[in-house]
């Protein structure tokens, strides 16, 4: 058995399109003893597409029962033991002739907040409740319960360039009749899902794939907004109208697959694995040279990332589960053998035991849903990078901000490079925000709170125009990448982009310094560059800091309330809306 870490080399092109580079995921090809062989753990159910596990290690699986003589079908979830043994199933949606998009086996998750209920997103929009006891109620539909001009458009990061594409906002159209769903992932107070748009626009531009986040912050207001798309058309394989997989890793990281042309033209494509930061703070990442046709990610109790796939490398078609570690620096593949493809087409959902022993990828093509160990690739040592290399040439250059006219002058180049604005005190923050391997310009605007940074369309809302916040960029938790941060004086506050709560570190009556801090900065706020009119501090005995630790775990509690709180305002939405009429 073998694990396969891709060995592959971002196209050239991306670096000119601003694209972060992906190549954290070095290639090695390694054979190692896998401890188990997959083993078929649900043999004949049909057209198994959705797995989900509880904490208790029971599996849940979608599949569809045959009705009318195997001429339609009825949507189902059923319920196994950890060994197999069936607990209970419920039948989630019935055969509906006027339905434009029969019943199908939906992806399940589990339900926010404690009950033990299961959610499951149906191809035609619908999101279903499957409680504890087997029942099931509806939860909201995605067509109905939104209107298209609730649906912001307007920003579609188009992952074939990494920039914003005016033109796809007039081509995905979420709430027709055509329109289809796949994945979805519950964070915060959103839902995140996957879905297909046939063609409906009157340019005759070909159909798309997209992600859709969809927020709900009273019982009374859902707003939708397209995160992603491509302006590639989708893959003419197995997967060509199906929506593909989705997950998002405790750190906000959302990864998916979508369509992807390494040649430029938008006809020769492959469904490329993409990263995305929901902070904000970098354009999506796409490992290209990869083909991962996939419907089903997962993230498992430690955060890392599991991909069913269908592959087609020099073994021919095959099914196999892919592994990413949690910080999404290395991958590998385990083979599921002897479960070839050959025509029988793509893979399902995955799920991860609670315990990490197994994982359990549904098969449509097979009628079968199979049980297999798997191992978490280690984390690749990350090299350090030396700071201010604005050139990539492996070394700092010197370089110089001159507020007078917003220029940069770097050392190595000829002409100074304009960046930032001279009336608006903008602070220089240089990093590699993108991961790229080189310094990026980028300026702090105090009077906004706002982050201009090289290469990207926008600017970043972070931290405070009214209490002297300090920019301290850097890499704090060891991704990679520059990651935004304030300091703040008056608390010894720290405020890092991803981290849920603030660190404190510091002392708020001594002027302690944050570093790095810009020092004309920290002159301009009156922090450093003299003494008080006295001429003379008299120094006194603080307290020692607080340890400064890395808050993943209060991420993860503050997602599991924010689920709780979700479901809450689905529900009280759902009760108004009977109570209205809706």
């Amino acid at each position: 058995m073998f694990y396969l870490h891709f060995n592959c080399r971002p196209h050239s092109r991306f670096e000119d399109l601003g694209h972060r580079s992906s190549n954290r995921l070095r290639p090695q090809l390694r054979a190692l003893e896998q401890r188990e062989l997959p083993a078929i753990f649900i043999p004949n159910i049909y057209d198994p597409v959705g797995a989900a596990t509880d904490q208790a290690g029971n599996v849940y699986v979608s599949f569809e029962e045959p009705v009318l003589l195997g001429t339609a079908y009825d949507a189902m979830v059923a319920e196994y033991s950890p060994q197999g043994v069936l607990l209970r199933q419920s039948t989630v949606e019935p055969h509906n002739p006027s339905n434009p998009l029969p019943p199908g086996s939906g992806d399940l998750i589990p339900g926010p907040g404690p009950s033990g209920d299961m959610w499951d997103l149906q191809p035609d929009g619908i999101i279903y409740d499957i409680s504890n006891t087997g029942v099931v109620s509806t939860v909201f539909n995605l067509k109905t319960g939104l209107t298209l001009s609730q649906i912001d458009e307007s920003n579609i990061i188009d992952i074939q360039t990494g920039m914003p594409n005016s033109l796809l906002g007039g081509e995905i159209f979420p709430t027709l009749p055509g329109a289809s769903y796949g994945d979805i992932v519950i964070r915060g107070s959103s839902i995140f899902v996957t879905g297909y748009s046939p063609n409906y626009s009157a340019t005759g531009v070909g159909d798309h794939k997209f992600i859709e986040q969809i927020t709900v912050t009273s019982p009374t207001t859902v707003s939708a907004k397209i995160l992603l798309s491509s302006s590639a058309s989708p893959t003419s394989g197995g997967f060509g109208s199906f929506p593909n997989g989705l997950a998002i890793n405790p750190d906000g990281i959302l990864v998916t697959t979508l369509p992807y042309s390494s040649s430029g033209v938008l006809t020769q494509n492959y469904d490329a694995l993409v990263e995305y930061n929901l902070n904000g703070l970098s354009k999506p990442v796409v490992l290209g040279g990869v083909s991962v046709p996939s419907q089903g990610m997962a993230i498992d109790n430690q955060g890392d990332v599991l991909i069913a796939a269908y592959l087609n490398d020099t073994g021919g078609p095959h099914y196999g589960l892919i592994v990413i570690n949690r910080t999404l620096d290395n991958l590998n593949e385990t083979d599921l053998a002897g479960f070839n493809a050959f025509t029988l087409g793509s893979t399902g959902d995955v799920a991860a035991a609670p315990n990490q022993a197994s994982a359990y990828v549904a098969i449509p093509g097979l009628n079968e849903v199979i049980s297999t160990q798997y191992n978490v690739p280690p984390r690749t040592t990350v090299t350090s990078k030396p700071t201010d290399d604005f050139d990539g040439v492996g070394h700092t250059q010197l370089a110089v901000f001159r507020p007078a006219t917003a220029q940069w002058f770097i050392d190595g180049e000829a002409t100074p490079i304009t960046f930032g604005d001279t009336q608006l005190r903008d602070i220089p923050v240089p990093g590699d925000y993108d991961g790229t391997g080189h310094t990026e310009l980028a300026v702090f605007r105090p009077s906004t709170a706002q982050w201009f940074i090289s290469g990207h369309a926008t600017p970043i809302s972070f931290g405070d125009t009214q209490l002297r916040d300090i920019p301290v960029p850097g890499d704090y938790d060891g991704t990679g990448h520059t990651e935004l941060a304030v300091f703040r004086p008056s608390t010894a506050q720290w405020f890092i982009s991803g981290h849920a709560t603030p660190i404190t570190f510091g002392d708020t009556q001594l002027r302690d310094i944050p570093l790095p801090g810009p020092a004309a900065f920290l002159k301009a706020k009156g922090l450093i560059g003299g003494m008080r009119a006295s001429g003379k501090v008299t120094p006194t005995v603080s307290p020692i800091p607080p340890k400064a630790t890395h808050l993943v775990a209060s991420e993860e509690k503050r997602v599991r309330q924010d689920k709780s709180s979700l479901g809450q305002l689905l529900l009280a939405r759902r009760r108004v809306q009977v109570r209205s009429g809706a």
